[in-house]
């Protein structure tokens, strides 16, 4: 079975690539929004293999949210990222909360969006975990996240705080 070509749109996220962060992120299947405190920073479509790396030119101030829509296209699906700005270096893990109800008339990318009854992103393992392999440009410690299950979810929306904790659920 071959994938589709592979299309990827990159919009703003800094000027020239400099700025007090850097944003490294890979999506499996599609994604038709990654944003960092309601910035559109760019989308996928069809290359789950694709790493994407973004510049953060947002000022050190919080919360600093980034916030992913994802999509699956061909079985399991998951998201992967970590960046480090101002000095911090945060991670996917079980600290993002992701939900598969559709809250895409709602202003969830913003930083302000309360998202505190959403749930805990389902994870899919640590990077490096099968059927994605290790990621190099991902933190080794970032874990593959989604919506309450990788396999029978075709959407989620994703949204991790910089700095959170990983709410004690981290696992083997």
């Amino acid at each position: 079975n071959q994938r589709p070509s592979m299309q990827v749109m990159s919009m703003g996220g800094g000027t020239g690539g400099t700025g007090p962060g850097t944003l490294s992120i890979r999506i499996d299947d599609n994604s038709d929004g990654i944003y960092f405190n309601g910035q559109l920073l760019g989308t996928v479509e069809n290359d789950w293999t694709l790493v994407q790396q973004f510049p953060i030119a947002t000022a050190c101030t919080g919360p600093n949210v980034l916030a992913v829509h994802g999509q699956d296209a061909f079985g399991v699906s998951a998201i992967l990222a970590s960046w480090t700005h101002c000095g911090v270096t945060t991670k996917t893990d079980m600290g993002c909360k992701c939900t598969s109800r559709d809250v895409s008339a709602e202003d969830w990318t913003s930083p302000t969006y309360d998202d505190s009854a959403w749930p805990a992103a389902a994870d899919g393992g640590i990077n490096g975990a099968d059927p994605w392999g290790e990621v190099h440009e991902v933190e080794m410690s970032a874990r593959w996240i989604w919506a309450s299950n990788l396999r029978d979810t075709n959407e989620a929306y994703c949204r991790c705080v910089e700095g959170h904790n990983d709410n004690g659920l981290t696992y083997d």
